[in-house]
Order: C-alpha cells, then structure tokens, then sequence
C-alpha cells in the first residue's frame, strides 16, 4: 500500500487465550490491507498467550507487544489505546478471527461515505456444536450519529450491533472516552457514545468477522449476578444516547427492556440455577415498562414475544425462549 494510505491500530485484549489465539493472529498478519499495527495487550495470562505474542512479535514489526497486570477486558483495551498511533481504531477479540479482507472493507467503506465509523457484519460460530448464524443483512447504506444510535437502539438492522468488533472508528472519537473497568459489557456502555458523537456511519453489512461463542467465555458461563451488568451498561448507554438525542427517549426504554430481557435469557438458560430474587426482579421490571415495546412498531417480534411470555412466569418463559433457541438456531 502507498504511504498515503492511513495506518490502522488493530488492539487485541488477551488473557488465558492460548488455544485460539494463533488463529485470530494468523487472520490478521494475512490481511489484504497491509498499514497496520497490532497492540497485542497481555492482561497477565497466566498460560502460553504471552510466548505467543512474543513469537508473531518476532516474526512481524507491526506486532507490538503490551505486558500489564491482569485488570480485565476494558483496562486491556484502554492499554492498547493509549499506545496506539493509528488514525483508526479496530478492536478484535483473542478467540475471534477476521476475514483477510476484513480491514480493506471497513476502510472502503469509510472512504466511500466519507463517515468516521464503518461497521460489517458477522456470523456467530458455536464452537461445542459447531453451527454458525449469520448477523449480516447484506445492506449498503451510511446514517447520521443520530439516525446510527436510533437503529442500534431499535436493532433496525442485523449486522449493525452494539460490539466493538466488526466496527473501525476514527482515533479522534476517543478523546475523552474510556472503556469502564470492571463491566464485562463493556461494548454496550461505550458503542453509543463514539457512535454517537460521529460526522456519518457508514454500514456495509456483509459478514467479514467470525464471532466465536465458547461455552466456556464470560458472557456464556453459568448465570450470575456478574450479568446484571449488561442492565447497568445499557442504561449508562440509553442515558448517554437520549441526553445527546432527546427524540430518541422512547426507543432508549425500550432497549432497556430488551436489556432486561436478555439478562432473563441468559439465566433461563443457565446450567446453574439462578437466584430467584433476581429472577423476580428482572421479570417485574419487564411486567411494568413491557407496555412500551408491544405498542412499538419499531421493535422486534422476538422482544414482544419475550414480553407476553414473562407474564406467565420465569419457568414459562424459559421455556419459550429454549423453544425459539431450537427454531432460530440463536444461543444467546
């Protein structure tokens, strides 16, 4: 590539990844697109992630290498912001992997809506039964920040989610911005804000980022109070996304209660039973706000089915969800 062509940060959090880890590293070094640098953040794994490292660091100048003290996701990928030098800023996880033409897309997609966010879509591979689900619409298109916000908000189309991943951001929207430590979902508390405070957003909706579901990953393990954090995030989110946009205020509610709803269907289908005060209150807050997403035409099928079906309980619930898992090929 020329030299005019912009440089790319590609910040990768590891930690105990060992296993999965070369194939996501091998997924980047064959990039079409080759102005690259990689901020490989080592959030003190306690297996051979860090020898890896070393290794690709050995083998290509764009590998850099970052060591700190195990801080969790959001501090490994404040780390890798900080030492960037990049004009964009893409994120890919340990255990996922990108097609070799994953940054050529979002970089021309950008160029071609002249937009400081670029988003693709991707398909969700489960590893234990080794199916995959396509979150890819295959649409064209470029949005204001707020008309972004308005989809994500409302999920208007597949593909366009509230992950870091599958997504490239100008460097420029991050000052001021931090990932929250501590929150395991951390994505939904930040995507809102740098979406929101972008020129233009540009989608090309085709599959271009493999998402691996582990049975062993944070946001698939057995159910605890750790998963109350996506209710905690998206309210941070909604609060951010309707300060900014005030007409936006209704579909923020009702992405808080599809928050609540995923919560629910994370624990219905916890292999550990969950706590039933949490289990009440999750489904009491559904019962008292679920009004505004069955009078919306703008929300899906899925959530208003979730909300009548929380009317007759957790276990009832939990069963028409296991049921539309089995149907749709959805895990999650």
């Amino acid at each position: 590539m020329a030299s005019k062509e912009p440089l790319i940060s590609i910040i990768v959090p590891i930690y105990n990844v060992a296993e999965y880890l070369p194939r996501c590293l091998d997924s980047i070094l064959t990039q079409t697109y080759s102005k690259f640098e990689v901020l490989l953040v080592n959030d003190g794994s306690t297996d051979d992630s860090k020898t890896i490292c070393g290794e690709y660091v050995k083998k290509d100048r764009r590998f850099i290498l970052i060591n700190k003290k195990n801080g969790g996701v959001s501090s490994a990928r404040n780390a890798g912001l900080e030492k960037s030098s990049g004009e964009y800023i893409t994120f890919i996880d340990p255990d996922d992997y990108a097609d070799e033409d994953y940054l050529e897309t979002l970089l021309k997609t950008l160029r071609k809506f002249n937009s400081d966010v670029a988003a693709c879509g991707h398909i969700t591979r489960y590893g234990a039964s080794d199916t995959t689900l396509s979150s890819a619409c295959g649409k064209s298109f470029c949005l204001s920040a707020h008309d972004a916000v308005e989809a994500m908000l409302y999920e208007t189309y597949d593909g366009l989610g509230v992950s870091l991943w599958a997504k490239i951001f100008s460097k420029a929207l991050f000052d001021g911005i931090c990932f929250p430590e501590g929150s395991i979902f951390e994505d939904t508390a930040i995507v809102f804000e740098l979406v929101g405070s972008a020129h233009k957003v540009g989608a090309n909706l085709i599959s271009k980022y493999n998402y691996m579901m582990r049975d062993d990953s944070i946001t698939n393990r057995s159910f605890d109070k750790s998963k109350l954090d996506m209710i905690d995030a998206t309210e941070y989110a909604c609060r951010s996304a309707a300060k900014k946009f005030p007409d936006l205020k209704r579909a923020a509610k009702c992405r808080m209660v599809y928050a609540y709803l995923s919560t629910l269907s994370q624990a219905s289908k916890s292999a550990k039973k969950p706590d039933k005060k949490i289990t009440k209150k999750l489904i009491r807050y559904i019962r008292k706000h679920g009004f505004l997403i069955l009078l919306n035409k703008r929300v899906k099928a899925r959530n208003k089915i979730g909300v009548l079906s929380s009317l007759f309980g957790f276990g009832f619930y939990s069963f028409i969800w296991r049921l539309y898992s089995t149907i749709t090929g959805r895990k999650v």
